[in-house]
């Protein structure tokens, strides 16, 4: 099972669009991948390591993206997990679904809080910061940046997005 975080498009390699996930096909590997496609051939995701996403756990999941490098990072509780290279051209436009795929498969069984945008991406030591001030609680966080704009899920006390 391949739970989403957020996506805007369907499940299955190279559907054109964007996901963030835990655990790669027919997995329960506890990896992040946040992948691509254009819709024509398999797509291409930066992946983290064999167990690193922890279940039933408070966790920050950040993803960033550089389109003009081609590149997607992850970040997992501040840490850097996973660098890699991503398909040129995938979707930006449709609808974002967050917790499930586009097709409504892989709907996530938890919880996520408080959704940011912001006007330019987060370095690591800015995701770091917001990791060591964000209070644990049983949730997951989720921050998503293209380019120079920044999509996030984040919970911290008295801070608005």
């Amino acid at each position: 099972m391949s739970p989403s975080v957020l996506a805007n498009t369907q499940s299955g390699a190279g559907s054109d669009g964007f996901k963030l996930f835990v655990n790669g096909w027919q997995s329960s590997n506890q990896t992040l991948h946040f992948e691509t496609g254009t819709g024509g051939s398999d797509g291409l995701s930066a992946t983290s390591a064999n167990g690193v996403f922890a279940w039933d756990a408070w966790n920050q999941v950040v993803a960033t993206v550089d389109t003009g490098q081609n590149t997607a990072k992850i970040y997992y509780n501040g840490e850097l997990v996973a660098t890699d290279s991503i398909i040129d051209g995938f979707s930006l436009s449709g609808t974002t679904y967050i917790g499930q795929f586009a097709d409504s498969s892989y709907e996530l069984d938890g919880q996520l809080d408080d959704l940011c945008i912001y006007d330019s991406v987060l370095t690591s030591d800015e995701i770091s910061a917001t990791y060591l001030a964000a209070v644990p609680e049983p949730f997951s966080v989720v921050l998503l940046g293209f380019g120079i704009g920044l999509l996030g899920l984040l919970r911290r006390y008295g801070r608005i997005c």
